[in-house]
């Protein structure tokens, strides 16, 4: 994933070091760490564009953020941020992503063809965390 970078590099490198759904990431905002502790609260997802619950109680969650992760989110906030307060956004209307399809469309797939990789889907960043 080298190719990535900014926004999109960051919200990868997390994805792969947090374990998260990409629903649950393009939720989350600033309030949902705890940086003393190195956690994140998962509480939320973007479903259909629309920002809910997780779809059930043991979705939520607090996540440890290993140095990588802490990396990634160190490097978000450098960048300038988006008016929401989401974490990740998507830098070409400044905004949340609308949903995990335009992510996969316009930055995973493109990432993945560069690799040389056979593809995969963006959930597998889930399974490589676990």
């Amino acid at each position: 994933m080298a190719a990535l970078e900014g926004v999109e590099r960051n919200l990868y490198q997390f994805s792969l070091e947090a374990g998260l759904r990409t629903s649950e990431l393009i939720a989350l905002i600033w309030n949902d760490f705890d940086m003393e502790r190195k956690v994140i609260h998962v509480r939320r997802a973007c479903v259909r564009c629309r920002i809910k619950e997780t779809k059930t109680s043991s979705g939520w969650r607090t996540v440890p953020l290993y140095k990588s992760a802490q990396e990634a989110i160190t490097s978000q906030l450098s960048l300038k941020p988006n008016t929401d307060g989401y974490v990740f956004f998507d830098q070409k209307h400044n905004r949340r992503w609308a949903g995990d399809q335009v992510i996969r469309k316009r930055v995973w797939m493109k990432a993945i063809e560069r690799s040389g990789v056979k593809y995969r889907n963006p959930y597998q960043t889930r399974h490589t965390y676990a």
